[in-house]
């Protein structure tokens, strides 16, 4: 335990000077500030979408009013628009031969897609889009991750909007010099991710980054750490993170190698001693080469036959005049782009955010709040009176039987009951038209959300309704498309400087079970000049292939005619039917992956059946009926 202890202490980051803490929180300070009203905005957003029954006043005017009841309608329309498919990778290479290296990245990002939970990022990502008008999702490098047979793997983590607190001035994230972000954490966890002690620490910043009262409600047992990432002078990221006055992390090249050598001469250590000088303190140095592990061949634009076979160790010459093995060094690869991507959900020139489709209908919905409460108060206030002659009382109690004492018969006809029905059609046609509206704005349709559309009167018009809506929407799928390439590209990009082991992935066809082994070796390359690169010249996109729930209707119901009229051969046979099943599964249709994999068993223990007729050798039926008949027995002779 002692020894555990130690070595926090020694890893532990060094206190930065006074004056690197205040330049970081001075900078802090005035990016939040110039995007305070962005800020405000977002907690106006939330709480629409959260049903908030306020009604906001005009500017200058009363105070806010509440209104009992009014439906929600920007949670209602962001909810229709939500896209829970998770973009399936897509890599082509920019350079001939490399084609086979470009379809082992896909089915290694397939891999990565299959191990983290995307869905969950994905589900997350697309509500703060549409509500926000962008969103953020954050790639690391988890030392401690991976299986058992590689050590380390890709995190990725989907972040609050309004964590996210940019450089004034630029339009893109990539475009910044700096940003921040705000990560509220229990006293345990700062100990455990920075190893640092956490207990006598004071948190000076005071942040909600989440909603609800139980996310912003700030106890002693929480802390609020602000992390910078910015590019330094060489072109790499570096990150500087601070709690209070307390520094937890100053990386002047934090996307980097770093390696444990020993603090006296600077040799690499493996354990806790060092082998050169004895020493036993550490520290962290960035590492610009590392030994090639074993012979490669590598591609090599300077060698016959543009392959060349690198050894991992060479024979050097020693002072006494023996030999000794020199490890070849490369270098590490380097990542020049930030740990964070961006998405929009509308560009806007001269916005850092894009525009929020909540903000857009905000008017709307607060209108919608005033004719509900108008109306709900007209209901309210109507009802039945009752005319009585003068000096008449009526029982009020709930008995069935009630008495009314009458002096005499004209009495009686003074007696009547007077309905007061108040007058709301116009207000709720004009409610309508405002929720009409909202939806116009965004391009949302009836067929779209599921509910009865009256002006399509058959299937083939209801699909091109919610077509239509679709398209609407269509350049929000492209700057989703647009994200989630650039994420692929940097969950590459970070694997490919921190990975050490091969991984096992699926082939071209996993369908046929077919496994490959990739590792980041596959991508070292040597130059026309004889240096080493890392080959990273690939172009990161999605499959977009029956991105659109309507197309990708229209083209089961393609697969399916076409199946039946023979396009994939005789229907009856299972090569047909497994052609078409692969199609299905390929436009996501309900149930095709099972039926794909019962027509793939189902050929099989067909195939499994044949080659034990062959084995075993079973005469053929044909055959061996023309053995029995006797020369002359089959022409009458």
């Amino acid at each position: 335990m002692s020894r555990e202890i130690k070595e926090q202490r020694e890893n532990a980051p060094r206190p930065a000077k006074t004056g690197e803490v205040m330049k970081w929180r001075a900078r802090y300070e005035q990016a939040r500030q110039a995007y305070g009203e962005q800020l405000d905005q977002f907690r106006l957003e939330e709480e629409e979408y959260d049903g908030s029954g306020m009604i906001l006043p005009k500017l200058g005017g009363m105070k806010a009013q509440s209104a009992p009841l009014s439906r929600n309608a920007v949670y209602e329309l962001i909810e229709t628009e939500v896209e829970p498919t998770v973009p399936k990778p897509k890599v082509q290479a920019l350079h001939e031969g490399e084609e086979d290296s470009a379809r082992l990245i896909e089915a290694l990002l397939q891999r990565m897609v299959a191990q983290l939970p995307m869905e969950a990022v994905n589900d997350s990502n697309e509500r703060e889009t549409y509500l926000h008008g962008g969103s953020f999702v954050q790639i690391d490098w988890d030392m401690l991750g991976g299986l058992h047979r590689a050590l380390g793997s890709v995190s990725v983590q989907d972040l609050a909007t309004r964590q996210v607190i940019p450089q004034p001035g630029g339009d893109w994230l990539e475009e910044l010099d700096w940003y921040f972000i705000v990560q509220p954490m229990t006293r345990e966890k700062v100990k455990r991710v920075y190893r640092r002690e956490a207990a006598d620490m004071e948190c000076a910043e005071n942040e909600q980054t989440g909603r609800g009262e139980e996310q912003n409600a700030q106890s002693g047992d929480r802390l609020t750490v602000i992390t910078a990432f910015y590019k330094n002078e060489d072109g790499g990221i570096g990150k500087f993170s601070w709690c209070g006055d307390t520094v937890l992390e100053d990386e002047q090249d934090y996307l980097h190698r770093h390696q444990r050598v020993c603090a006296r001469c600077g040799a690499p250590m493996a354990g806790d001693e060092c082998t050169e000088c004895g020493g036993r303190a550490w520290k962290r140095k960035t590492v610009k080469e590392v030994p090639l592990p074993r012979d490669l061949c590598i591609p090599s634009a300077c060698a016959p036959g543009g392959v060349e076979t690198v050894a991992a160790f060479s024979l050097q010459s020693t002072e006494n005049g023996g030999w000794r093995q020199v490890p070849t060094m490369v270098p590490v690869y380097r990542m020049k782009h930030f740990p964070t991507v961006m998405r929009k959900n509308i560009s806007a020139k001269g916005r850092f955010m894009g525009m929020s489709d909540a903000k857009m209908i905000l008017p709307m919905q607060q209108a919608m709040k005033k004719l509900d409460t108008k109306i709900l108060e007209k209901l309210l206030k109507g009802g039945s009176y009752v005319t009585l002659p003068q000096g008449v009382s009526v029982e009020t109690t709930d008995r069935e039987l009630k008495v009314i004492r009458l002096r005499t018969p004209a009495e009686k006809a003074l007696i009547d009951v007077i309905t007061v029905q108040p007058n709301i059609a116009s207000d709720i046609a004009v409610r309508s038209s405002y929720y009409q509206d909202m939806k116009s704005c965004l391009g949302i349709t009836d067929a779209y959300q599921g509910k009865q559309d009256v002006t399509a009167t058959s299937g083939t018009a209801k699909r091109i309704s919610v077509s239509q809506a679709a398209g609407r929407l269509e350049s929000k799928r492209v700057m989703k498309n647009r994200m989630w390439g650039e994420l692929y590209r940097v969950m590459f990009e970070m694997w490919l400087l921190f990975s050490d082991d091969e991984m096992c992935v699926h082939g071209e066809n996993p369908l046929d079970g077919e496994y490959r082994t990739i590792s980041k070796w596959d991508f070292l390359r040597r130059d026309a000049g004889g240096q080493l690169y890392w080959n990273d010249e690939f172009l990161f996109g999605v499959e977009t292939e029956g991105a659109n729930p309507a197309d990708r209707t229209a083209m089961q119901e393609r697969i399916r005619s076409d199946f039946q009229a023979g396009m994939y051969g005789e229907p009856k046979l299972v090569d047909s039917r497994i052609r078409m099943w692969k199609m299905m599964s390929k436009y996501g249709a309900p149930g095709a992956k099972t039926m794909l994999d019962m027509a793939l068993e189902e050929k099989r223990s067909l195939s499994e059946s044949e080659r034990e007729v062959r084995e075993n050798g079973v005469p053929d039926l044909q055959q061996s009926f023309e053995d029995r008949i006797q020369p002359g027995e089959g022409d009458g002779r």
